[in-house]
This record gives C-alpha cells, structure tokens and sequence, in this order.
C-alpha cells in the first residue's frame, strides 16, 4: 500500500492532466465550525494552482465543509477568508445568547453575499453534503441535482445546522434534518461506496486522531433533547469518527488512492474561534501548503 506522501505525488499528477476515462476523482472536505477556515485556505492553494472543480467527478462536504466547497466549486474561494471573517461576531455566534448560540441563517446570508448558487448548477462536478435527519441517521443529499437556487440553499444550510439553537431543523423537501457532522463525522465508507473513486483527496480540519469536545457535546445535547436519535448519534461521534479511520485501514480503501491532509500542530483553530488574525494565519499556512504540494501552475 502506498504511503500517504506517494498518493498526494501521484494525485498531483492526475490532476495536473486530468483524470482518465478509467479514473473517479472525488473530494472530501470535513467539518469544524470556524477550523473550516483551514479546508478553505487549502481549496484555496488548488485554486490558484489552477486546480478548479472541473478536475474531479464528485465532491462532498461535511458541515462546513460543504460551504467551503460551494466556494471552490462556484470559483469564489478566494473570498472565503473574509466570510469566515464576516462571521467573527456575535451575531452569528453568541454563547450567552442561550436561545441562539449559532445563528446558521445569517452565515448563508453571508455566504450568499459572497457566492452566486445559480453558478453551482453549470457545474459538471457532482456536490453532495452530509446531513443526519431527525432520528439520527447520516445522509449524502445531492445539491446540483435540484434546479431552485432556494433548495440549494437550504440543502447547504442543513448540513451545517449545528445544533446551538432551539429547533436547529433545516426542512429540505419534506424532511427536517442537522449538521452532518452529527452521525458522519468521517463519511469515507459511505463515500466510497457511492462513488467508487480510484482517487479520493481528504481534507480534515482537526488533527488525525480527533476526539470530540464533550463541553461543545453537552452543550448541543440539550437542544437535541427533542431528536432522540440524532442525540445518540452525537453521543458516539468520536467512535463513528474512529470507525472512519479504520476504513482507511481497510482491504477496501488500499484499492483507492486516498489521500488524507489535516492541520499540522500550530495550524488548528477552536471550533468556535473569534480571532481574525488566527483565521488569516491559518488560511494562509494551509494555501501555502497547498501551493507547495500542488506544484507549478496547471
């Protein structure tokens, strides 16, 4: 089995020439709250390498992780620092605001600012994110397979609905669902069993070896009081998320070239960070890698 190192070098080269017609090249972005700020500084590196979207079959989020790739995705990565900004106040996070810690309404409305849904839909790559619906079970839903700039909106939003306010539901054609986080913290199996990549690049937020915030947890449990099952699946994030590294472990993953890239130390911020200078020296140390790994300009 290849080293992690040998699979970025040879999904360098795949993206540099573009995949061939025997080849899936799919992208997986995890969650973190305010630590997406490092998924979107990498996005970012690949963008300006002149990675672009169009070089992979499909995409998936992971709570925040769907925003940024929205971003990349629309060819607006370049302005995801100043959202991640934008939203370094209390108006979208206020722990003392007890009905409301997380206003998710007022990031998409910042989002939205920033990005134009409708370019999402000329897109040739396929954008899913992750959502766990009301009873706890973890869901990929298709974004640019709907055509109403309103249902992609709300799709985005609902995976990234962390449970911090009263009634955190998200209604996406019918059915109500939370952060995808919740139940899928780590989606590799569930990627790529509905995929099938021959190339998978993974871009963590956290550290590797994350263990979830029991403070954070309890916290999200009592708006979750209502939801038995989704609190049960928040209740064995951290084991879930352990499940997913040993799926990268598997006889499974070693037939697909996965590529994993996560903070180095220095280079995590809190979930909930408020610190704009954190977030710029996160971004930028995340695109610089990035920059590095990915080489010349396509």
């Amino acid at each position: 089995m290849a080293s992690n190192d040998e699979n970025l070098v040879n999904l360098n080269e795949v993206l540099r020439r573009g995949p061939k017609k025997n080849q899936r090249v799919g992208i997986l972005a995890g969650g973190g709250g305010m630590a997406g700020i490092y998924s979107a500084g990498f996005l970012a590196g690949m963008a300006e390498r002149g990675i672009t979207e169009d070089r992979f079959d499909f995409a998936a989020g992971v709570s925040v992780g769907g925003i940024d790739l929205a971003l990349y995705i629309g060819n607006r990565i370049e302005v995801a620092i100043h959202l991640y900004r934008a939203l370094c106040n209390t108006r979208f996070m206020n722990l003392f605001r007890l009905n409301k810690m997380v206003d998710i309404f007022y990031a998409m409305q910042e989002l939205r600012k920033r990005l134009d849904l409708a370019t999402l839909l000329k897109k040739r790559v396929s954008f899913y994110v992750c959502v766990t619906d009301c009873v706890g079970t973890g869901t990929l839903l298709d974004v640019t397979a709907v055509k109403d700039v309103e249902e992609i909106a709300m799709r985005i939003m609902a995976s990234a609905s962390v449970p911090l306010r009263i009634n955190p539901v998200v209604e996406v054609a019918g059915r109500g669902y939370l952060d995808g986080e919740i139940s899928m913290p780590l989606p590799v199996r569930e990627v790529v069993k509905q995929f099938s990549p021959t190339h998978l690049l993974i871009i963590l937020n956290r550290p590797l070896y994350w263990r979830q915030n029991w403070v954070q947890t309890a916290a999200m449990a009592k708006f979750l009081q209502p939801f038995t099952g989704a609190l049960n699946a928040l209740r064995r994030q951290s084991e879930v998320y352990q499940e997913g590294l040993e799926f990268l472990r598997s006889p499974v993953a070693s037939g697909i070239e996965i590529s994993v890239v996560c903070p180095r130390k220095g280079e995590v911020v809190s979930e909930m960070c408020h610190n704009r200078f954190e977030l710029q020296s996160v971004f930028d140390n995340a695109k610089q890698r990035a920059l590095e790994i990915f080489g010349g300009r396509v």
